[in-house]
């Protein structure tokens, strides 16, 4: 993923009942909460423009906004 497109990421461990992050920004580098993406969860994927990325060996459409993308 083109690190200058790329915004936030969330996810939410129902299991757990608590939501994690990332952030690309430096300050939060310290408080991001997801450390590698998980198989079988779900992720919210804010980017800021439209582009075609391989995630988790798939070709994806990630649109400028919010993304929901299951892993």
């Amino acid at each position: 993923m083109a690190a200058d497109n790329l915004l936030r990421v969330w996810t939410f461990n129902n299991a757990a009942k608590q939501w994690t992050f990332f952030d690309p920004r430096p300050v939060f580098t310290a408080a991001n909460s997801i450390k590698k993406l998980v198989t079988g969860r779900v992720y919210w994927i804010n980017v800021e423009r439209n582009e075609m990325y391989a995630l988790n060996g798939k070709e994806r459409s990630l649109f400028a906004g919010w993304n929901i993308v299951a892993w």
